[in-house]
């Protein structure tokens, strides 16, 4: 015993000899196992047994007692110590198909017991980031079990080269992934990297003992009978198809046994009609609208939503184009905004409206494209021309947007926009700008006096006067951000690049105030869009077979 300087005793112990001083074994407990836990594929468990013998246990009172605990701890550690050192495998895999991304891992204990496990992406990827995703997700799965010696198997040969350091990054974005993975192999007292030719499907093809081992823990059940392409890795609901009793009433009158359903199935049979063994659905307008099953109606939310005109906009808007577009069914409003509100962009940038909703001021206007609104949107991130800037302009009557990209911002790119824009829709009566330098240099003003076109410039102090430039810019801006969004890398460089999706998207989506497509304004007709010929919409049909009655009247 040591006196300190404030009076009290500290106790000193001799740790040089612990082995001699407590033996290995001498803790007391009913059970014949000197570890103070049990091993499962959880890792360590507590031992029920040891815990209630250690709370019976007396507190040491003398020296030789504290020094028979301490070598007790001791032997403890070194035998858990020894449990660490088993080696545990974790197996991962990542796809990627219309429906989305996905990854999944499964992870094997020294005894065999494993746990599976499958994750659904909720933002736009590719098949290199979600196999980095479900690396990541079974290390991080391993590091918390406890696990400190690991064995990686996954079938990406540019992930497992990348880990093995066998080859360099070239995306950013993989290069964080990668960093990551850095930083948690430090958690491993022993980790072996990726051996580059070990190809194990380890979610899409499980081998038949694994099928069939009813032990074997699985959250949830990710085996398919589909291609390796066409796998989903998300834990997808299979729901009957709701078109099925309509149809077998409308060709059979066969009803369901069910009273309550058999009554609600006649009384919408009357909306619906078969025309060559499909079913359409008679919409108020006399337009038929061809029915598909909600599986097909959520892979054409999905292009509606993010493909190559996708619009990434509300969920009655999605449901307004799919319409529009001449399908039906009727959970779409519902899976339209689950899937809006699941979508990381369209929340990272959503708008919160605070003012109340107010009726909309009819602007007269005598003619299409007689009123143009002018603006230009930057800086930008340098993009791929070395564009910084995006001249917007509006007709006011159609609500047609023009946009092109611009490095600088000079009266003679002013007049550049202007003139590509009178050579396709013609001279307007009237442009609305603002008071910008390009705009009232001495150059632009010779160009559109010489052409007869009037120039309103906009107040500063009252931008309002030309609003819709202004909604304009606001709705390709937001278009841009919400394409070009990532996880791990917000400010992306190829706004140029999606560009003119967005304004496609834009083009083919009904505005509030006249409830029709800028598109249909213009040409009279609507766009044809990737997901009409992906579903074979009743235009695609007609099309089809007016072109093969031609092909067999000229036979």
């Amino acid at each position: 015993m040591v006196r300190k300087a404030n009076g009290k005793w500290r106790m000193c112990v001799d740790f040089t000899d612990l082995n001699k001083a407590c033996p290995q074994g001498s803790l007391p407990s009913s059970s014949n196992r000197p570890t103070g836990g049990l091993n499962s594929w959880l890792g360590i468990e507590a031992n029920p047994e040891k815990i209630k013998a250690i709370e019976n246990m007396k507190s040491p009172t003398r020296l030789k007692e504290v020094q028979k605990l301490t070598g007790c701890m001791a032997a403890l550690s070194r035998l858990d110590s020894q449990t660490d050192n088993e080696m545990w495998t974790m197996a991962f895999d990542g796809a990627l198909n219309s429906q989305g991304a996905g990854a999944g891992f499964i992870l094997t204990s020294p005894s065999g017991d494993q746990f599976k496990h499958a994750i659904h992406l909720n933002f736009r990827a590719t098949n290199n980031t979600a196999e980095y995703e479900g690396l990541l997700a079974g290390i991080r799965a391993a590091a918390a079990l406890g696990v400190k010696r690991l064995i990686m198997k996954g079938d990406s040969e540019l992930v497992a080269n990348q880990v093995h350091k066998d080859y360099k990054y070239s995306s950013p974005e993989l290069s964080k992934y990668l960093a990551e993975v850095r930083k948690l192999e430090k958690r491993f007292d022993g980790i072996e990297p990726l051996e580059p030719d070990t190809f194990l499907d380890v979610l899409t093809k499980p081998s038949m003992k694994e099928a069939n081992d009813e032990n074997s823990t699985v959250a949830p059940d990710i085996s398919s009978r589909a291609t390796e392409a066409e796998c989903t890795v998300a834990d997808i609901e299979t729901t009957d198809d709701w078109r099925i009793p309509l149809i077998k009433f409308i060709s059979s009158d066969a009803l369901p046994e069910d009273n309550a359903e058999a009554k609600k199935i006649t009384r919408q049979a009357k909306i619906y009609c078969m025309i060559s063994n499909d079913l359409y659905k008679k919409a108020p307008n006399r337009v038929l609208l061809k029915c598909v099953s909600s599986d097909d109606g959520k892979h054409l939310l999905l292009d509606i939503h993010e493909g190559i005109c996708g619009s990434l906009a509300t969920g009655r808007t999605l449901v307004g184009k799919a319409f529009r577009q001449g399908f039906f069914w009727p959970t779409a409003l519902k899976e339209a905004c689950d899937m809006v509100q699941r979508c990381e962009a369209c929340q990272f940038y959503s708008k919160h409206t605070k003012l109340p909703a107010q009726a909309l001021q009819t602007i007269p206007l005598t003619w299409p494209f007689s009123c143009w609104g002018l603006d230009i949107l930057g800086t930008f991130p340098r993009g791929q021309g070395s564009y910084k800037f995006l001249f917007v302009a509006i007709d006011k009557f159609t609500k047609w947007i023009e946009a092109t990209p611009m490095g600088e911002i000079k009266a003679d790119n002013t007049i550049k926009f202007i003139k590509g824009i009178f050579c396709r829709y013609g001279l307007p009566h009237r442009i609305i700008t603002n008071n910008g330098s390009q705009f009232i240099s001495a150059n632009f003003q010779d160009y559109y006096i010489g052409l007869g076109v009037k120039i309103c410039f906009a107040l500063v102090s009252h931008p309002q006067s030309n609003g819709q430039v202004e909604r304009a810019n606001s709705i390709v801006l937001q278009g841009i951000k919400t394409r070009v969004y990532d996880r791990l890398m917000s400010h992306d460089k190829k706004w140029v690049e999606e560009l003119p999706s967005v304004l496609w998207a834009v083009r083919t989506t009904p505005t509030t105030s006249n409830k029709e497509t800028p598109f249909f304004l213009v040409y009279g007709s609507e766009a044809m869009l990737p997901t009409e010929l992906q579903h074979q919409s009743t235009q695609v049909q007609k099309y089809s077979a007016r072109i093969r009655r031609s092909s067999e009247a000229t036979m």
